[in-house]
């Protein structure tokens, strides 16, 4: 029900260790800056391409009124 209430259809979480992660071997990789630059580039990407599916499924509903 909050949903409809505050119009909000999705909800996602984005964590992040600002420090290391274990590989399958259990050894300890720490993090670069170029890999935190990876990481928000691929955010940034993600969050376009859901922008525009979102933006092309409101087109389509808005299509099909139309045709009504």
């Amino acid at each position: 029900m909050l949903n409809k209430e505050l119009g909000i259809f999705n909800c996602f979480t984005f964590e992040a260790s600002f420090h290391s992660y274990y590989d399958h071997e259990r050894v300890n990789h720490e993090f670069t800056p170029a890999m935190y630059e990876a990481m928000g580039a691929n955010l940034v990407n993600s969050l376009y391409e859901y922008m525009m599916v979102v933006e092309e499924d409101d087109r389509c509903k808005q299509a099909k009124m139309v045709e009504k």
